[in-house]
């Protein structure tokens, strides 16, 4: 189910955002408290935030065709690009209630699928999504690898232990996030420039006593 896959796309970027939004707000706090950056315990918090993060990402790139990822989504639009059409878009679109008439609900559409269109403006345009699945690809490449070798059983003990930085983490989070929010668009009508969600209280007023926790003692003092 093509809309499945979508929601679940759609949630699992979502999920990504939170996670860096939540991991820049615990990072700053650590960063103001000596007191805590002594303890172990940002380096768990750091490790388990980095896993759940290189998770969601290779959840996104799985080729696994029987997976709601966004990678299994460009695979069966390239492959049945001839069921991918206008009128096929406009069926999608139809299952789900909506308020527009019928004539502003086409145009919605239509200028929707243009920007996926072939030239005659009624066909998948294969070249745009065979584009994104290798954007796809290329940004998550060492995301797999660090997944294989570091977590899924499978590859854990072959070999040294590949890193990545948060950078680089960041950068995979972004180029995730620009390549399904077109997608999303086309198969749900909801247009994001954003899917970072707004933090809705202070939350991380949580941390504003670190700063005045006194500082353990040093061995042999």
């Amino acid at each position: 189910n093509v809309l499945e896959t979508i929601e679940n796309v759609e949630h699992t970027v979502t999920t990504l955002l939170v996670d860096r939004q939540t991991w820049r707000r615990f990072r700053d706090a650590v960063e103001q408290s000596p007191a805590v950056r002594q303890t172990h315990f940002p380096g768990i918090v750091a490790r388990w935030m980095v896993q759940s993060i290189l998770v969601g990402l290779r959840r996104l790139g799985d080729c696994n065709p029987r997976t709601h990822s966004l990678r299994a989504l460009f695979d069966r639009m390239i492959a049945h690009s001839e069921e991918w059409s206008f009128a096929m878009l406009v069926d999608i679109w139809s299952a789900t209630p909506h308020p527009y008439d019928p004539e502003l609900f086409l145009y919605l559409v239509k200028s929707t699928y243009e920007a996926f269109a072939n030239v005659s403006g009624k066909h998948l345009n294969v070249g745009r999504v065979e584009q994104d699945r290798d954007r796809l690809d290329a940004a998550l490449e060492q995301v797999k690898v660090v997944v294989d070798k570091t977590i899924a059983h499978a590859d854990r003990f072959a070999g040294e232990a590949p890193t990545m930085t948060y950078k680089e983490l960041d950068a995979a989070i972004d180029e995730c996030h620009d390549l399904a929010m077109p997608y999303i668009g086309l198969l749900t009508g909801r247009g994001y420039g954003d899917m970072t969600p707004t933090e809705q209280y202070a939350w991380w007023r949580i941390f504003e006593s670190w700063p005045s926790i006194t500082l353990l003692p040093e061995e042999g003092d």
